[in-house]
């Protein structure tokens, strides 16, 4: 009677531990390696994956030297399985590992090569203009 028992619970007990799991990712790739800050906070350099918790519109900002400043936002939305009552079934008892993955592509731009021509011209005619307009009036 005992041993029918404890074989009845077995599987019972298999399943109640054998639960399954819903991991949220997002992945951030870019052509060369950048900082990646992600609701202001540094996650990481490029290619880099987190775990997030909750959906919803994220601010996403990539830096690299040498390159412009990236900045976007990411909307999370939520899957099917994880609406109220749903989720539940999804997180606790399905015994299937499920991954929300999603992944942001950014490619960043070099930035443009300063103007040097014509430089000193224009430097030197401001600071002409700057000396006429400082210059003392003169006497009377």
């Amino acid at each position: 009677m005992t041993r029918a028992l404890i074989c009845s619970l077995c599987p019972l007990l298999t399943a109640a531990l054998c639960y399954g799991c819903v991991e949220r990712r997002i992945r951030f790739e870019s052509n060369i390696p950048a900082r990646v800050y992600l609701d202001r906070e540094n996650i990481g350099v490029t290619p880099v994956e987190i775990e997030f918790r909750n959906y919803g519109t994220r601010e996403y900002t990539l830096r690299a030297d040498g390159y412009k400043t990236t900045s976007g936002t990411v909307n999370l939305a939520t899957p099917w399985y994880e609406y109220p009552v749903i989720d539940f079934f999804s997180e606790v008892l399905i015994p299937v590992d499920i991954v929300d993955q999603h992944t942001v592509i950014v490619t960043l731009e070099p930035l443009a090569a300063p103007e040097f021509e014509g430089l000193r011209e224009r430097a030197e005619a401001r600071r002409e203009q700057a000396n006429r307009e400082l210059a003392p009036p003169p006497d009377k």
